[in-house]
């Protein structure tokens, strides 16, 4: 913990400087009015926690009791040589994550910000620099100046401004509680909806919060899109093995991407096998590749469609309940096939036996005619070819 709070501690206990960065005289993003700030640090991290320490502990005491009634025995939690009660532990669990989660997204921020150096919108209004802004020509470029209105730590405030610690700290807040009610709050008649109201209302919070700054005049809107980020970004990492990352998948949805322990969607990949499965109530789309076969599957009620293809057989079979089509094969069709097939080799043979015969005349001595030896060797040797060819046929 004291690790990843470390790079926030050492700026502002070591009071490191941010980037030094001048400003152009006639810019308009650094000339905006000094404006009260409408949501404080302290109150966004009051809510937030708040918020959550009230989901955890109603969530979790619905799911503990939950469990009981079904008759389902859990064990006490071994900490530190301690037995801590299973509801409390995940209470516990969780808000230590989320914990965890806003010092992980609080460093990031800061090391941004005091890296960056952005001037906020409000910095000429607000500094004072020592320097004549009517008299400076258009383009000039001025970094020799001091702050006159504010203190040393007033200026490096001025000097923060991307990206934004309200944007980064409400999205990571509002992303790990929305994943965390999706996953967890458990599903009764009553709450089908109340979870996504639940999600809509952290949602609408943390973009508020973002806009408040630019309102306010102290980020720019793209401070506020970078802290967004940020702050999903570092939610979604942080999830534990209870809480699905990007799509929250529950019992009752398969989403593009579902990540736990028991759970796999998208990609599924063992030693022999590479799946990719989506299925919900009606449909399996399956793609299967294994070291022999590649069998690409759609399911559905009615409809059929199979690529099968192996080592050495190309299949493409469309199959629907009424319909056949491309490959239409049954016991009848097969027959046809081969009668005709048959009838095709008998009057051919019919057909082109006679010419071999009276082609080539062989009389016997006993009717006073005789035949060459050559003669008769070409009309035997035509006739075995001709049967040799019948044969294969």
């Amino acid at each position: 913990m004291l690790f990843v709070i470390s790079p926030t501690l050492v700026i502002y206990i070591g009071k490191v400087s941010p980037t030094k960065r001048g400003f152009f005289c006639n810019d308009p993003t650094i000339l905006y009015p000094n404006l009260e700030t409408t949501l404080p640090s302290w109150l966004v991290a009051a809510i937030a926690f708040t918020i959550s320490a009230a989901l955890f502990i109603v969530t979790e005491v619905l799911q503990y009791r939950r469990a009981l009634g079904q008759g389902v025995v859990i064990p006490n939690k071994d900490v530190c040589c301690c037995s801590v009660n299973p509801c409390l532990y995940s209470i516990f669990s969780f808000y230590f994550m989320m914990l965890f989660g806003s010092l992980i997204t609080q460093s990031v921020t800061d090391i941004a910000k005091y890296s960056s150096g952005q001037l906020r919108p409000n910095f000429v209004k607000s500094c004072q620099p020592s320097v004549e802004l009517s008299s400076c020509s258009d383009g000039q470029y001025i970094t020799n100046f001091t702050c006159l209105a504010v203190d040393q730590m007033e200026e490096y405030e001025l000097r923060t401004s991307f990206p934004s610690a309200h944007a980064s700290g409400a999205a990571f807040a509002a992303t790990y509680l929305s994943c965390y009610v999706q996953q967890r709050v458990p599903r009764f008649d009553y709450t089908y909806l109340v979870k996504h109201v639940i999600q809509f209302i952290l949602i609408c919070m943390a973009w508020f919060c973002g806009l408040s700054r630019v309102m306010d005049n102290k980020h720019h809107p793209t401070d506020v899109l970078a802290g967004f980020t940020i702050g999903t970004v570092v939610a979604l990492l942080c999830v534990s093995t209870y809480t699905v990352a990007l799509l929250c998948v529950n019992a009752d949805t398969v989403a593009l991407l579902c990540v736990s322990i028991d759970t796999v969607a998208l990609l599924c990949v063992s030693t022999y096998t590479v799946a990719l499965l989506c299925v919900n109530a009606d449909t399996v789309a399956l793609l299967c590749v294994s070291t022999d076969t590649v069998a690409l599957l759609y399911a559905s009620t009615d409809i059929v469609a199979l690529l099968c293809v192996s080592t050495g057989t190309v299949a493409l079979l469309c199959v629907s309940t009424y319909i056949v089509a491309l490959l239409c094969v049954s016991t009848y069709t097969v027959a046809l096939f081969y009668t005709v097939a048959l009838l095709f080799a008998l009057y051919t043979t019919k057909k082109f036996t006679n010419p071999f015969i009276t082609t080539h005349r062989v009389v016997n001595r006993e009717y006073g005619t005789c035949s060459s030896s050559s003669d008769l060797d070409t009309d035997e040797m035509t006739q075995t070819s001709y049967l040799k060819t019948i044969n294969q046929i």
